[in-house]
């Protein structure tokens, strides 16, 4: 088989169905769906099952317990051992797909085989509007500037929207339930520190639905994981801060209300001044010009409302 399609799955009975059209009318069809039920409370399970029962290529699992996205697409990774295929890709219960999105992407990585993960820019629209057009992302498309933007946390790859290679990343044995959440974020961030390349197409090839059952309400324990897969990623980038100032660069970087006391926002301050000579050095195929123009402007904002707030 070519390509496996991992779908986890939790109370997703409004969205569930658009999903599943999106999916099954692909005009790429040499592809299955393993599609995980986290313990949904709701009409899930039924609506999966009522799929399956039309259409093989769609394999339902039933979890017992709620376990959580890591933890669930940590299991859809454990079938793949038990599968031979080229590629996978990544959905989430509540987007949509274009028709030929695994086409497109299908023959993409087909061509390009020095790329590991591909990605794709997506049109974001708000659950309830018949325009799915609100806005359209607007992603680096090469490997060095995704890695740049890794750096932020955000603007760099739509997690729903990607498919790699399989047998590149399976052998490097990635623990998707190491962070309590944004388990994707994760997966990137270790993917680059071993060298993988990615790409986005410049092609929406997702609609990205935004709604008020998303992950806001659980704000703090993502940029806390967020901020674990951060510190990974600066420490690495930049071997000769302390573990310190990686963690308070980190939360600078990537948080929206940072809380931080004067003399920590200082501290980080001085931490991105010390990196500066290295904006000639490449460890992982990431553009630093880019990378360093994207910091530069965070930080001098933060020190212009930092200091503004202080006097």
């Amino acid at each position: 088989m070519k390509l496996a399609v991992m779908l986890p799955a939790y109370n997703a009975e409004n969205f569930l169905t658009e999903c599943l059209e999106s999916l099954l009318n692909q005009t790429f069809s040499d592809f299955c769906i393993l599609a995980v039920n986290d313990a949904s409370t709701d009409n899930t399970g039924k609506i999966l099952e009522t799929y399956a029962a039309k259409d093989a290529r769609l394999r339902v699992y039933h979890l017992p317990q709620n376990q959580g996205e890591p933890a669930v697409m940590q299991f859809a990774m454990d079938m793949l051992n038990y599968m031979n295929v080229e590629y996978v890709a990544r959905m989430d219960a509540d987007d949509i797909c274009v028709p030929h999105r695994f086409e497109k992407q299908v023959q993409y990585l087909d061509e390009h085989s020095e790329i590991d993960i591909l990605g794709s820019n997506a049109l974001f629209f708000y659950d309830g509007k018949t325009n799915k057009t609100t806005k359209v992302s607007t992603l680096p498309l090469l490997d060095k500037d995704i890695k740049a933007y890794f750096s932020l946390a955000r603007d760099n790859i739509i997690n729903p929207s990607t498919m790699w290679r399989y047998s590149s990343i399976k052998e490097l044995a990635i623990n998707y339930a190491q962070t309590a959440t944004a388990p994707d974020f994760h997966m990137w961030v270790q993917c680059a520190l071993h060298q993988r390349k990615f790409a986005n197409l410049p092609e929406p090839l997702l609609f990205y639905r935004i709604h008020q059952g998303q992950a806001s309400k659980i704000h703090d324990k993502i940029s806390e994981s967020v901020q674990y897969s951060m510190e990974l990623w600066i420490s690495h980038l930049f071997p000769d801060l302390t573990s310190k100032e990686v963690s308070l660069l980190s939360r600078t970087l990537h948080e929206k209300s940072i809380k931080l006391s004067k003399e920590e926002f200082e501290m980080a301050f001085l931490a991105y001044d010390k990196i500066q000579s290295t904006c000639e050095i490449s460890l992982f195929g990431e553009d630093r010009h880019t990378m360093f123009s994207i910091l530069d402007q965070r930080i001098q904002l933060l020190k212009k409302l930092l200091y503004q707030r202080v006097q």
